[in-house]
């Protein structure tokens, strides 16, 4: 399927970024945005300490939003579904594991110096963003809940990406 982007070649498409724990402030500049030309910019997070310029193709571009659109279902992500679906999993295991007079290994959330992955899309006439905590972690800890590992897929993604742009800007 194609998605339809802005006429705006300068609007965002595509943007990730993380935001507080060890990645530092909450006013991190994006690690990766991809504009709507496929122009992208890897912020200095992922660019080695630089902010490195890259493009990609429109047909690399779409997909990239098929990816993440079509395949993980981007624009269907609630966070309070997810969190209400973490919620009932730690409360399954804390109940397994007290029938068994076993002590739970406590699990996030929440995840101790842990960011906040932040990704926008914009296509198709809407506009959606996520944020999550502790991603990394809780696509770990809950692999059974289906959208934390689709929304740990488009970050690999777009992680992914970010190195290659800045692997050929020789950096």
């Amino acid at each position: 399927m194609v998605h339809a982007l802005s006429d705006d070649p300068s609007a965002v498409a595509i943007q990730w970024r993380t935001l507080g724990g060890l990645a530092g402030r909450d006013d991190n500049p994006p690690d990766i945005t991809i504009f709507a030309d496929g122009s992208i910019t890897v912020g200095p997070r992922l660019g080695r300490g630089e902010t490195v310029k890259g493009q990609i193709t429109a047909e690399r571009l779409q997909q990239l939003m098929s990816f993440a659109i079509d395949d993980n279902h981007f624009f269907s992500f609630d966070s309070a579904a997810v969190e209400k679906a973490v919620n009932a999993e730690v409360k399954n295991r804390r109940s397994l594991a007290r029938s068994k007079n076993a002590i739970m290994a406590r699990v996030g959330p929440p995840y101790i110096d842990a960011g906040t992955t932040v990704i926008l899309i914009a296509a198709d006439d809407k506009r959606h963003e996520v944020s999550y905590h502790g991603l990394f972690a809780a696509a770990q800890d809950f692999p059974e809940i289906e959208e934390l590992r689709q929304l740990r897929m488009i970050e690999l993604k777009l992680l992914d990406l970010a190195e290659e742009i800045v692997d050929a800007a020789g950096h």
